[in-house]
């Protein structure tokens, strides 16, 4: 399906998003600390996180990983440094990475609990974590209703004659209203040893950016 959408996708999100998501990108970047030198980026797709990241940190480099290969085929013409690779089971030796990334990629997952494990894995002792994600709704309820009818009615429109894909566009907007609540997320993280957990809410509620960290190891 992503494979299918690769041509329209960037234009799509910025369309989908009036724009907001080169903010939310930005914000990821922000996050991560000074003496971040290696950045995993999961489920790069096109490359534009991990554009964001390389342009907007101290980050020397930038590996971005995806199995969808129309889409890493457009991040490599930017001249990023990608790969092929399952997000489930990453090809990297444990604590190889400063930092791993992610945008709106972990809600698509075949298993979420895997996915963050195996992120948790290759981050180093220290190292940070953090996940640009939509979430099922705004903060506000009065807010849920027109979110839920601009998601199910008017962005399958919009995929279908911008893209020519209704159908992909009808899975996006679902798979983010059964997505679960950014506490949930947060709780999953800790539960794989992350500590520091901080959620961020944008566009209402309607996107969250969560960040965590990777406890440092204490030699006895």
């Amino acid at each position: 399906m992503f494979g299918r959408i690769a041509r329209r996708y960037d234009l799509l999100n910025t369309l989908m998003t009036f724009g907001q998501d080169v903010r939310w990108r930005s914000s990821v970047a922000r996050s991560l600390p000074p003496g971040t030198a290696r950045v995993l980026d999961v489920g790069t797709g096109t490359g534009r996180l991990a554009e964001a990241v390389l342009n907007g940190s101290g980050a020397k480099q930038v590996m971005g990983v995806d199995f969808t290969l129309p889409m890493l085929e457009r991040a490599a013409r930017a001249h990023l440094n990608v790969a092929a690779a399952d997000a489930l089971e990453l090809p990297f030796n444990n604590a190889e990475f400063d930092a791993v990334v992610s945008a709106f990629v972990v809600r698509n997952l075949g298993s979420l609990e895997r996915g963050l494990a195996e992120q948790a894995r290759v981050l180093r002792p220290g190292g940070t974590l953090v996940i640009l994600e939509t979430t099922p709704g705004p903060t506000l309820p009065v807010l849920r209703l027109p979110y839920r009818l601009y998601f199910r009615y008017v962005v399958p429109v919009m995929g279908k004659l911008i893209a020519g894909d209704a159908s992909a566009y009808t899975y996006l907007p679902e798979s983010t209203l059964s997505f679960v609540e950014p506490h949930r997320l947060a709780s999953l993280l800790e539960a794989n040893g992350l500590s520091n957990v901080e959620t961020r809410r944008f566009t209402l509620g309607c996107v969250a950016v969560t960040s965590a960290r990777k406890p440092t190891v204490i030699q006895a």
